[in-house]
């Protein structure tokens, strides 16, 4: 129990100081100094930051995969899975931006391939599809939703995330219906 307590104020001093400076710029003594504990307390916990930071996105995937599909729509679903970005996008800036931005990619590619796959087996699953278009499908929504959020993490903070995300997700919500009712009425052959 004082192990998490101590990881987690860790973690929650990792992602303060993330929200307001470059992961790059990020030391570990920054982060023992922001929670009152010792470098010998971060390192019985964590090899280096980058640990630090693949314990936090690990929890994030877990996070958002934990959120039940329960046939909600696709806005509701998107905007559940990714509310680790909407509430703190600069902390996804600042990780995409840096020399670690894999470990930002692998956690949108996880989140977005789960949601798609969710999305089609909660609400489209009355339709006799293919399993290889099911999963082209799925590609083409991962695909089109990570190229978005990576020009959105590296520059275009322009534009609100969230209502980005809304619009993505009524557009998207009877494009992969529509998708897989043609598959099901034109089968491969």
């Amino acid at each position: 129990m004082k192990q998490q307590i101590t990881k987690r104020a860790i973690t929650e001093s990792f992602r303060a100081l993330l929200a307001v400076k470059p992961l790059d710029k990020i030391t570990v003594r920054d982060i023992v100094e922001d929670c009152g504990l010792t470098r010998n307390t971060f390192y019985y916990h964590y090899e280096d930051i980058y640990d630090l930071l693949s314990d936090v996105l690990e929890s994030e995937i877990e996070r958002a995969l934990s959120v039940p599909a329960g046939g909600a729509s696709w806005e509701t679903m998107l905007l559940d899975m990714l509310s680790f970005l909407i509430d703190s996008p600069q902390i996804g800036r600042h990780i995409f931006q840096s020399k670690c931005q894999d470990a930002m990619r692998v956690y949108l590619s996880k989140v977005i391939s789960e949601l798609s796959d969710r999305y089609i087996e909660q609400n489209v699953r009355d339709l006799d599809y293919s399993q290889q278009d099911r999963k082209l499908i799925c590609d083409i929504c991962c695909h089109a939703l990570y190229g978005l959020l990576e020009e959105w993490l590296t520059g275009r903070s322009d534009v609100a995330l969230e209502a980005e995300l809304r619009r993505v997700a009524q557009l998207f919500e009877g494009t992969v219906r529509h998708a897989l009712e043609f598959s099901a009425a034109h089968p491969r052959t």
